[in-house]
């Protein structure tokens, strides 16, 4: 990550380096660390030098405004010839039919061209003032006094003509950037950074989905594998009935987690599964939801040796052992899965706008919180093998023999002359 964004930077400088008027040249990485945009700035015009760090994207917008919808984007593409193109389009809704190219905006100093390694990058200069085109779409105004507010949007296929479902991003920035242009221009002083105000937080939807998951995962689930593992000895089968019930408490969480951003998906017109997330994600949910029916067909335990038999020995695999065994064993899986999950989950989220000081404490969270699951059981594991159970004395032990004290014998005996 750290390389892609120097490498981001290093592609804005080359740009600014080209030879230009005297003006000065503004660097922002933009939310999610994806996109970086260059700005020269002077008294009537701004040029923007846009660049992403992601060879899968094809084609590269960026928007003037605080969401797609109902914002001034400019969309850098290649077409079947591999010949570069930047249009200026108008979207009302999230459905490809509303978007619209805009018509007769004066866009000068064009380039749209790709790298050796396929990153796709565009640079362009238009006026400061507004206007309406000859498209009828009002063109906004950039006020230098004024933050810009920025978002970006990067996916595979794009095309002139009529625009589909298939032409539909893979990635988005959900905060929005304002950039501050605040300074004085054609003074000459060289590149400044950016004034970044990164405006909104994570979605409410994503929020819920992750703190759900984690919940089932992360409580539920430990408490239930605890509760086999070390409440065996409570009586009248407490710790199946617990095991059992919080289980089913952390299967019906991560069903409402899953819901939750599945119907996000789908409200945002977004691709299912399309990062490694959402496919760990769903491995780990398939196992987990393989245990119960796992737990169906469990076969009941063998029937005691009748006296006088000898009983079978415990490497004789039976089919409850074997049950046994591959019930532990998909657990095991799913755990180790689910935390795979949980911590690219941090992520995943934080392009939908968390912060990446809050994404590391997070993620320094739940490394704690698993160091404290995995010593639970190890703790107890060395104490079974290093403190054993003393045996109770047999003439104590219930039906075997006299449990009286023999005071006599516990008086001390006189020293030998």
């Amino acid at each position: 990550m750290m390389f892609e964004k120097y490498f981001a930077f290093a592609m804005a400088a080359i740009i600014l380096a080209l030879p230009s008027p005297a003006e000065t040249a503004v660097l922002a990485t933009l939310a999610g660390d994806k996109v970086t945009v260059a700005f020269d700035v002077n008294a009537t015009s701004v040029h923007f030098a846009v660049t992403t760090t992601e060879a899968r994207a094809k084609w590269v917008a960026i928007g003037i405004g605080t969401q797609m919808i109902n914002t001034h984007s400019y969309v850098a593409w290649f077409d079947d010839a591999e010949v570069g193109h930047l249009d200026s389009y108008w979207m009302t809704s999230h459905s490809p039919g509303s978007v619209k190219k805009v018509e007769g905006e004066e866009l000068t100093e064009v380039v749209v061209e790709k790298n050796s390694e396929g990153l796709v990058s565009f640079s362009f200069r238009r006026p400061l003032k507004g206007k309406v085109a000859t498209s009828g779409d009002e063109i906004p105004t950039i006020t230098l006094s004024e933050d810009l507010p920025l978002v970006w949007v990067l996916g595979e296929r794009w095309t002139g003509a009529e625009l589909s479902w298939d032409h539909f991003h893979f990635a988005q920035s959900i905060p929005v950037t304002l950039v501050s242009l605040d300074i004085p221009t054609g003074d000459g002083t060289g590149d400044t950074l950016a004034v970044v105000k990164i405006t909104s937080s994570v979605e409410a939807a994503y929020t819920a989905h992750g703190w759900l998951m984690f919940m089932g995962w992360g409580i539920m689930v430990p408490a239930g594998v605890f509760s086999s593992r070390f409440l065996k000895h409570l009586k009248d089968g407490l710790w199946l009935k617990l095991h059992k019930g919080f289980m089913a408490l952390a299967l019906l969480l991560m069903s409402v987690g899953l819901i939750v951003v599945v119907k996000q998906t789908e409200d945002k017109h977004l691709r299912h599964f399309d990062n490694s997330h959402t496919k760990y994600g769903m491995a780990a949910l398939c196992l987990g939801f393989l245990q119960p029916i796992n737990a169906f067909l469990r076969p009941h335990k063998p029937e005691p040796a009748p006296k006088g038999e000898e009983a079978p020995a415990k490497l004789v695999v039976t089919p409850r052992r074997a049950w046994e065994v591959g019930h532990r064993v998909v657990a095991m899986a799913s755990v180790v899965v689910a935390v795979v999950a949980l911590s690219s989950g941090l992520h995943q989220i934080r392009e939908k706008g968390l912060q990446t000081d809050t994404e590391d404490n997070l993620r320094i969270a739940l490394g704690v919180w698993v160091a404290l699951l995995v010593a639970l059981p190890v703790a107890r594991a060395v104490q079974v093998a290093y403190m054993p159970a003393r045996k109770p004395d047999a003439s104590l032990e219930d039906g075997g023999g006299d449990k009286s004290v023999d005071m006599a014998a516990m008086q001390p005996k006189p020293l030998s002359p």
